[in-house]
């Protein structure tokens, strides 16, 4: 089969979604068929920084079961589950009484068949390939950076409207053109960002997170959805960043130029949470205000926590234990970088709730 490149150069222009999509999903070719988050890849997330996110988590989860009245049927369904590190740090701390189930959407059987491996010592762990397919019931969906890597649809400002960045290929290079929008509902969503904007400004319109909600009310019956993730709320999306949200990470860091090696880095757009919030609402999910990672792990205990390791490490440290001194101080390090401001503690955190309690406080 041949490369990304050459599949768009026999098929035309595309949308950037649509090149997006190949960019990181193709079978063969795409960035997230061969690569699984951790700390030796391109970039870290937080459960692959440290097992104390899942194990903090822990506590919401259980909250929003109680909030349900002990909801017997309560389960857990994990999109980008990557190493299944989160889920391996959650059912390890969770009550061994506890009937929370957990839940694995992977479209790629490989890694499917990694996190099976990772998972093997806990019992009752389900896998489906995609949403669309997980038995409705009651829990929580529970997304960690994944809808920062849905395919966005690239708009610019010109004048008299808007136009559509499409991607075309000629002589085996990846070049932009602009074109008309392709899809009619992209115009109600320009005309909330064009009043921010100016001529030749950019921005992103994530047309999936409506299909993303619809999805999540279908397989939630009664329950909570859980988004964390790179965003913001608008005007502030578009007006902190008028050039666009868009970035690719690959082996050399970070890059502006998303169409460069096409499968073999990531691409990530900024979560539009007023967008997605709108789209939850209108299928009749309450959604609570959107806070930082670091607001909620805070709430959590996350610096209750870290108070612990550092008066254990000074501990180690009184005893002439310089091991364990050092291992408790990386620890307590890597906690700290789950809320620490300025990285992983600004990510933005969504929680709506439908036909069940809004949680409030954590």
């Amino acid at each position: 089969m041949g490369s990304i490149v050459e599949l768009i150069e026999k098929r035309g222009p595309i949308t950037f979604a649509e090149y997006m999509g190949l960019a990181l999903y193709d079978p063969h070719h795409g960035y997230y068929a061969h690569h699984i988050p951790g700390p030796d890849d391109d970039y870290r997330t937080s459960p692959s920084l440290s097992p104390w996110f899942g194990r903090l988590l822990v506590k919401l989860f259980v909250a929003m079961q109680h909030a349900m009245g002990g909801s017997s049927e309560f389960r857990v369904v994990e999109l980008g589950a990557g190493s299944a590190s989160l889920a391996a740090s959650v059912l390890e701390s969770i009550d061994a009484a506890s009937s929370t189930r957990w839940a694995v959407v992977e479209r790629f059987k490989e890694i499917a068949t990694r996190q099976r491996e990772a998972l093997r010592e806990h019992n009752g762990v389900e896998w489906a390939p995609s949403l669309r397919e997980v038995s409705p019931g009651d829990g929580c969906i529970f997304a960690n950076e994944v809808l920062d890597n849905f395919p966005v649809h690239l708009l610019e400002v010109v004048e008299g409207g808007v136009a559509e960045i499409y991607v075309r290929a000629t002589d085996g290079s990846l070049a932009e053109e602009l074109g008309p929008p392709s899809d009619p509902r992209l115009k109600a969503h320009a005309s909330n960002a064009m009043g921010h904007l100016e001529i030749g400004d950019r921005f992103e319109v994530n047309l999936a997170a409506d299909e993303f909600a619809e999805d999540a009310s279908a397989v939630i019956g009664r329950g909570y959805l859980l988004i964390i993730d790179y965003g913001d709320v608008e005007p502030d999306l578009w007006t902190r960043r008028p050039a666009g949200s868009l970035v690719s990470y690959g082996t050399d860091g970070l890059h502006l130029e998303v169409l460069r090696q096409p499968g073999r880095r990531d691409i990530t757009a900024h979560v539009n949470f007023s967008h997605l919030g709108r789209s939850l609402e209108g299928l009749g999910w309450n959604v609570s205000p959107v806070r930082t990672q670091r607001q909620m792990l805070i709430e959590l205990g996350a610096a209750d926590v870290e108070e612990q390791l550092r008066q254990a490490q000074h501990s180690a440290q009184e005893q002439g234990l310089g091991a364990e001194a050092v291992r408790l101080m990386a620890e307590r390090s890597a906690l700290t970088a789950l809320y620490r401001s300025g990285g992983l503690g600004d990510l933005r955190v969504m929680i709506a709730s439908k036909n069940a309690p809004a949680i409030e406080r954590l």
